[in-house]
């Protein structure tokens, strides 16, 4: 996804990466080959929440890049597949493209990501705005998409960027499969932080200093790069951008906290509920 939370960009302190490849040949038969690497299938599902994603496209690569499977997000804005794997290549990525969030009734504005790291017979990937944040802040640290540096980014976003969400809370949001009970309150920070998108994108847009979302969200990632929100960072980062993220960050967050968050000029309240009971509504 090198950087794009788009063309590829949103946790958190006890990350969850898998490193996974796909199941290889066995070599041929007769005496004094090496014998077949063992396969594993691993079930792999999760939550797609921008606010809820439904009928997104979604796939699942190793950290080489290989295709692992493909599907889509069901009426609850749930996936789950099946990979067969051999020995860890990972970490294993998760993007989505597409589909519709039930708040705004539009596609998300850049492509979502996530990552999980153990290979276990179950594993979570929810895939989540602050999840994306930290696949594209962990692309553009040195040596890339590790498992190193996505601790560091996930580190770094629960610090400085979790959007209302406690440290208990951020460090199951990628890896604990999401119950009922905590639904809401990662739908309304995965929402507060796209809403601070859209605001950003738009007022730098009126100046012609990026071209869409995916300019905000690789000038944030850069920033990020060196733990800190300051203007600097990778090359990409521009002070502008993060001036004005800053600025919207704060406003966005005080309508949260305040229960007045408005998406796309439109009060969020109730939008959010009509979207989680849909999703609530949907049978297992």
């Amino acid at each position: 996804m090198g950087s794009k939370w788009a063309s590829g960009i949103g946790k958190w302190a006890a990350l969850g990466l898998v490193g996974l490849v796909l199941a290889g040949c066995g070599s041929g038969g007769g005496s004094g080959s090496n014998a077949a690497a063992p396969v594993t299938t691993v079930q792999l599902s999760g939550i797609v929440v921008d606010g809820p994603v439904v009928s997104a496209a979604v796939e699942v690569r190793d950290a080489e890049g290989a295709l692992l499977a493909v599907t889509t997000t069901d009426g609850s804005a749930r996936y789950a597949v099946e990979v067969a794997i051999e020995d860890a290549v990972f970490p294993l990525t998760v993007s989505v493209t597409g589909g519709t969030n039930l708040v705004t009734g539009g596609p998300p504005a850049v492509e979502l990501a996530s990552f999980v790291s153990t290979p276990l017979p179950e594993v979570t990937a929810n895939v989540t705005m602050l999840s994306t944040l930290a696949v594209g802040v962990a692309e553009q640290m040195p040596n890339g998409l590790t498992i190193s540096n996505l601790g560091a980014a996930n580190k770094t976003l629960r610090d400085t960027l979790s959007f209302g969400l406690d440290a208990a809370a951020f460090d199951q949001l990628t890896i604990v499969p999401v119950t009922d009970d905590r639904l809401a309150g990662i739908l309304k920070a995965s929402e507060t932080l796209a809403e601070m998108l859209r605001r950003t994108t738009s007022e730098l847009m009126i100046t012609g200093e990026v071209a869409s979302a995916v300019d905000v969200l690789e000038a944030l990632q850069a920033d990020l790069v060196d733990g800190t929100l300051d203007g600097i960072g990778a090359p990409a980062a521009d002070a502008r951008v993060t001036g004005v993220s800053v600025l919207v960050t704060a406003q966005v967050m005080l309508e949260a906290i305040t229960n007045a968050l408005q998406v796309n000029g439109v009060d969020a309240n109730g939008l959010l509920n009509t979207a989680l009971q849909q999703v609530l509504s949907v049978p297992d």
